[in-house]
């Protein structure tokens, strides 16, 4: 039973550290008059965005000071 539990610790491990890549055209597309209207491309993009901010005076837990805290956001 633990081998199992390693083995699959060690996929998830591998596919944590694999690298991203850009967005994959997966399907072909969908002819207008075979989708139903709803599923029309709209007017706005869809995608992923990653954003780096930062948190003026935050509080530093292990030294009660405060800090500049980093914080990376990926908005989707």
């Amino acid at each position: 039973m633990s081998l199992v539990i390693n083995r699959i610790g060690l996929l998830f491990g591998l596919l944590a550290c694999t690298t991203v890549q850009a967005a994959e055209q997966l399907y072909d597309k969908i002819p207008a008059d075979a989708a139903p209207v709803l599923s029309q491309p709209g007017t706005y993009a869809v995608g992923v965005r990653t954003s780096k901010i930062e948190i003026a005076d935050s509080l530093q837990v292990s030294t009660g000071q405060p800090y500049t805290r980093p914080l990376t956001l990926e908005l989707w």
